[in-house]
């Protein structure tokens, strides 16, 4: 192969490579930010549990207003949060904008975090006991969001900052009423949740990545597959067919000449054969070329097969064809045969040619003629060249000889 030419196809290879990897990461960034949104009535349900132990313990020991205030907060970022779920999941042309609802669900992650980051730091209490309260229901939310929030870092991240960096600065603040090492300890958990958000992101990532290649992998083995079915039946085609005018060839004359004959024997029904030589075929050839040739040979079998309709014809190579015709009576076979030479003989007319082609035709009959196929071929053989020896245009069967006309 030309360098050229193969340089220039190994950029097309390189370029479909790129665009099937783009086709991936999207599928995969679409499936992450689908999870989440799928995820979202859970973290929500588990949220509002939390705030409710929230709202119980700090009843006594903070303002009414600021908790109610609170609370009417929490419940707005929550019904916009999951108004807007909602909205992603029955619209799957909103999957075609990932980054735009990516960012909308991050704004959601933040407006959540930023409600619980004001219980860690406005309305804090000032009790060890609730102290540890909040401490422990910030514990369980941020646990509980980590897995939840994991198909997108920047949310992760942004939640888990925003709800306990402040909380962990107003820890250190009041370092006389907690002790200095449970605020160390925090800041331990939020590093701990931020490298676990990473991992967990990672493993989730990795296996939608699998899954899409997997399916990828099977639609491409799937494809190869129809196309070697379609391959091998072509290749079965050409094997058992007539390239020219798509004719049984001898091969598949000889198998479906077998399997009829063993039809007529079971059933004990007749069964004839038609054996048919083009008398003059061969002047077509010389006068007008091998190409009108051909186009005369299409018309005459596409005349044929009009009238023989579910009747087995065959070509057995040049100007020879076959009939097979099961399930008939003599007469029947006479007044077939007779319309078959009056179609191969009817007159082919076209503005580059006028060709009139004549055939010889020889019937044998199962099982006057004979029982099993090479004999019935020969018999049908014989009869043909009976009839073109004095003069063709006819056909033979038995000892009678009929005229087309």
């Amino acid at each position: 192969m030309d360098l050229k030419k193969f340089s220039k196809l190994s950029h097309h290879g390189a370029d479909f490579d790129n665009v099937s990897a783009s086709l991936l990461k999207q599928k995969v960034e679409t499936q992450l930010l689908t999870s989440l949104y799928q995820q979202t009535k859970i973290a929500l349900l588990a949220s509002l549990m939390c705030a409710i132990f929230i709202f119980i313990g700090l009843w006594n020991v903070t303002t009414p207003f600021g908790l109610y205030a609170w609370a009417l907060l929490f419940l707005i970022i929550s019904a916009l949060r999951l108004i807007l779920s909602e909205i992603y999941l029955k619209n799957k042309t909103s999957q075609t904008h990932y980054v735009t609802w990516h960012y909308l669900f991050v704004l959601g992650a933040f407006l959540a975090a930023l409600s619980w980051a004001i219980v860690g730091t406005i309305l804090f209490p000032t009790t060890p006991a609730e102290q540890m309260l909040v401490l422990l229901i910030f514990a369980g939310v941020t646990a509980g969001a980590v897995p939840i929030l994991s198909p997108s870092i920047i949310a992760v991240l942004v939640f888990v900052v925003t709800m306990l960096v402040p909380t962990i600065i107003n820890l250190f603040l009041l370092v006389h009423t907690v002790p200095l090492l449970f605020d160390m300890a925090a800041t331990v958990y939020l590093i701990y949740l931020i490298v676990v958000s990473f991992k967990t992101h990672g493993i989730i990532r990795k296996s939608f990545m699998l899954r899409f290649e997997n399916e990828g992998l099977l639609q491409k083995l799937t494809g190869a597959k129809e196309e070697l079915e379609i391959i091998n039946f072509k290749l079965e085609d050409a094997a058992t067919h007539d390239p020219l005018t798509q004719l049984a060839n001898r091969s598949l004359f000889n198998k479906t000449f077998e399997i009829s004959l063993k039809r007529a024997q079971a059933q004990n029904k007749k069964l004839a054969l038609f054996y048919i030589d083009l008398d003059n075929f061969k002047n077509v050839n010389d006068c007008y070329g091998h190409d009108v040739g051909d186009e005369v040979l299409v018309i005459i079998v596409n005349r044929l097969k009009s009238y023989l309709k579910n009747n087995t014809i065959s070509r057995l190579g040049g100007d020879e064809l076959t009939i097979i015709i099961e399930d008939t009576k003599f007469d029947e076979i006479k007044k077939m045969a007779k319309e078959v030479c009056n179609i191969i003989a009817a007159p082919i007319i076209n503005d580059r040619f006028r060709v009139t082609i004549h055939a010889s035709m020889g019937i044998s009959v199962f099982p006057h003629d004979g029982k099993d196929m090479e004999i019935l071929l020969k018999a049908a053989d014989k009869n043909m060249y009976y009839i073109k020896e004095r003069g063709g245009n006819n056909f033979y069967i038995s000892a009678e000889v009929t005229g087309c006309r």
